[in-house]
């Protein structure tokens, strides 16, 4: 697999321009098309085939399943299902457009996953032909989604009969690209204790399943027959699980070095945690949130999002919240199995882990945010067009309303 990442730099201030904060992280440019040549062959990809191309490619690729894209802030990427390519250079030719309302001009550089590097600056609309080096002697840096010349390491214990002692599990339906790298990226975190990967396959077809066999980082697979949704899925793959610690990581979060290790200190610091979880940020380095609070409505108050003024470094440590996302949580699986587990009243999606970690807190267990530890997440990866975003809208309304039933009390 190769990984291709662009980051844009120099361009207006979002500050100047009046619009909301959504679209100040997403308005800039868009592509129409992609070519990449490479020493035996090459790839093309029509960003605009399917309809308006603004809906598909703002400020880069936008979420596109099919070919393991994404854009989110000041960064997009795009992962190929080939191997990396021979030879020192690359010839990348893109068919952009600048907003020039917003965004009159924009340097970019791109980084592949194979080390080849190169920028150029976007105006207007046209294309833009780059060439793509690779230095004789390079020392290949890990891009946000992993390092793939470091995923073959003797601490990943998928496939042998050593015991973990954490079990990383992703879920995938229909996104082994986006899945796979995920899978790179926890791979290359290099962890310092022996950990598995554990996917749970949530009814994914005969032709992605095939895809995600390919996968660069060894992992285990379970395949489940039907699409079980978000908790009852995890639920499963925890009881296939070998490691005393749990890992359960959205497939489009990836894991940074060191952070497992974090993450599991925090067990041994403060006796009464019974899950953890980093900070999470966008994959351009934009706080997504430090930790949850939860408001007497149930509502969820995500520490840091949006607040320019909020610091990271000023926090403990280990510092206690309500609760942490579900994008990325570890706990002991003993403690996870005694409490049940992810609640199905939620399935398919939204608040599973909100009221885990209240089920927590009747036990005695406390949950922390490991303010040291980090993970790019794109964060909804899975529901980005307006149907999908407005049905995850109405389920997350739904089960707050049961989330606060059996809650509201202790809320108050």
């Amino acid at each position: 697999m190769l990984i291709l990442q662009i980051d844009y730099q120099n361009t207006a201030s979002p500050a100047s321009i009046s619009l909301d904060e959504r679209d100040k992280r997403e308005l800039a440019v868009f592509f129409r098309s992609l070519r990449l040549e490479y020493q035996g062959g090459e790839v093309v990809v029509d960003f605009s085939a399917s309809g308006n191309p603004k809906q598909t490619a703002l400020f880069g690729f936008w979420h596109s399943e099919a070919d393991g894209a994404w854009s989110v802030g000041a960064r997009s990427a795009l992962a190929f299902d080939l191997p990396p390519p021979r030879g020192r250079k690359l010839r990348l030719t893109l068919e952009a457009h600048c907003f020039e309302e917003a965004f009159p001009v924009c340097d970019i550089k791109v980084a592949t996953s194979s080390g080849h590097r190169g920028e150029a600056t976007i105006g207007g609309f046209g294309k833009i032909e780059m060439i793509l080096k690779k230095p004789f002697f390079c020392s290949y840096s890990r891009l946000v989604t992993g390092d793939m010349h470091a995923v073959a390491q003797c601490r990943n214990v998928s496939s042998r009969k050593k015991v973990p002692r954490v079990s990383i599990i992703l879920l995938n339906r229909d996104k082994p690209l986006m899945t796979r790298v995920a899978a790179v990226a926890a791979a290359s975190s290099k962890p310092s204790l022996p950990f598995e990967i554990l996917c749970a396959d949530n009814g994914s077809s005969a032709e992605n399943l095939a895809i995600l066999r390919q996968a660069e980082a060894g992992m285990r697979l379970l395949e489940l027959s039907e699409n079980k949704g978000f908790g009852e899925a995890n639920n499963l793959a925890a009881a296939e699980a070998r490691g005393e610690f749990l890992l359960f990581l959205n497939n489009d979060a990836f894991l940074q070095p060191g952070w497992v290790d974090e993450m599991l200190k925090c067990f041994q610091i403060q006796p009464d945690c019974g899950a953890v979880g980093p900070v999470l940020r966008w994959p351009d380095g934009g706080l997504q949130e430090a930790g949850c609070g939860l408001q007497p409505d149930g509502y969820p108050v995500r520490h840091g999002r949006g607040d320019p003024n909020f610091s990271v470094k000023t926090l403990k440590r280990y510092q206690s919240v309500d609760y942490v996302s579900g994008a990325c949580l570890m706990m002991r699986r003993m403690d996870f199995l005694e409490i049940g587990g992810f609640d199905p009243i939620y399935s398919p999606a939204y608040y599973e882990d909100t009221d885990l970690c209240m089920r927590l807190r009747v036990m005695g267990k406390a949950t922390y945010l490991a303010s040291r530890a980090e993970c790019y997440h794109i964060e909804n990866a899975t529901s980005h067009g307006v149907e999908s975003a407005q049905w995850a809208t109405r389920q997350s309304e739904k089960n707050r309303l049961i989330f606060l039933e059996r809650w509201g009390k202790i809320l108050k």
